[in-house]
């Protein structure tokens, strides 16, 4: 769970604003939710479903590669970018990449998984192996 905290993660605000780009601060699966730390300071708790981490880098040129005849080719470009931005492990090239994803729901959709579904895989996994 720590490997979470400070991330950066984009965070769906509602239909009527663009999706804020974030650093978790804390998880608390008790309650479903994720505290979050904006560059204006502020400090909100979401549900987990609406808080996303970007998928990595061969996630998402694997998806590209298979479901292209799924994707629009606005999204397809806007995908490829962001990927290409992953190439560099810098912070500020990720900040890029959600900066670019905020504009382009679609294209977010398929490069982001919730923390809930994150988690989620986690804990069954977790089960599964209880040995583990």
């Amino acid at each position: 769970m720590e490997k979470f905290i400070s991330k950066p993660v984009l965070v769906d605000l509602g239909q009527s604003f663009l999706p804020a780009i974030g650093v978790v601060s804390a998880i608390d699966l008790t309650k479903g939710t994720a505290t979050v730390v904006f560059s204006d300071l502020s400090v909100q708790t979401h549900v987990l479903s609406a808080v996303a981490f970007l998928k990595d880098k061969q996630t998402l040129y694997q998806q590209l590669l298979t479901q292209s005849a799924n994707i629009t080719s606005e999204d397809f470009k806007t995908l490829l970018k962001v990927n290409m931005l992953q190439e560099n492990p810098a912070d500020s090239s990720i900040l890029q990449a959600m900066q670019l994803l905020r504009h382009h729901p679609g294209a977010l959709a398929l490069a982001s998984n919730s923390i809930a579904e994150v988690l989620n895989i986690r804990l069954q996994q977790r089960e599964a192996s209880p040995g583990r």
